[in-house]
């Protein structure tokens, strides 16, 4: 039972520490005593504008009215958020994971349902199989203004989203979205 009162407060601790930093917008303290993990983690408790605040204060281009609901996870950062644009009026849904293995740039007035994830990598650790080994990449990934990504998208490295377009929620998309164009599936492809 103490070990879980241990746990509780110390939660609750980094909590009230974060809440005071997110008012003076300097998350240097955190950062000192619980490292990057610990701003990603208290990144993944907040939304609205404290989460905003964070991203902001970790380098990330963020515009105006951007709203986020909880549970952000942000993977292969390293010292900042410097390689993630997010436009005006984008809302990013509930545990949206994104990979910052390289730059993530989301235009303006975009939304991004919950449970998508954004990958800009794909490693195959120590595998030695030749069409893992082949299959490595590290691209960005561009979504342009307008877009919409329904619950639960996956897109891949390198993929670029036009203006306007629309992906059915739980597509896999794998390759360049035309303007306007409405696509569905796995892999995603156009419905109409």
């Amino acid at each position: 039972m103490k070990a879980w009162i241990k746990s509780l407060a110390a939660r609750f601790g980094l909590l009230v520490q974060g809440w005071a930093i997110l008012q003076e917008t300097d998350l240097s303290w955190l950062e000192q005593s619980q490292g990057t993990d610990g701003v990603l983690r208290l990144l993944q408790a907040s939304s609205g504008s404290s989460a905003v605040r964070i991203l902001r204060n970790k380098g990330a281009i963020v515009g105006h009215d951007v709203r986020i609901r909880p549970g952000m996870v942000l993977e292969n950062v390293d010292k900042d958020l410097s390689n993630l644009t997010i436009g005006d009026g984008t809302h990013i849904g509930a545990q949206v994971l994104m990979d910052l293995a390289q730059e993530i740039a989301i235009g303006a007035r975009a939304t991004i349902s919950m449970r998508c994830i954004i990958l800009t990598h794909m490693a195959v650790g120590d595998s030695k199989s030749d069409v893992a080994r082949n299959s490595v990449c590290k691209a960005s990934v561009v979504l342009e203004d307008d877009v919409y990504l329904g619950a639960g998208v996956t897109v891949l490295p390198g993929v670029r989203l036009g203006q306007g377009c629309l992906v059915g929620a739980g597509a896999v998309v794998t390759k360049d979205v035309m303007p306007e164009q409405v696509v569905a599936g796995v892999p995603a492809r156009p419905v109409r």
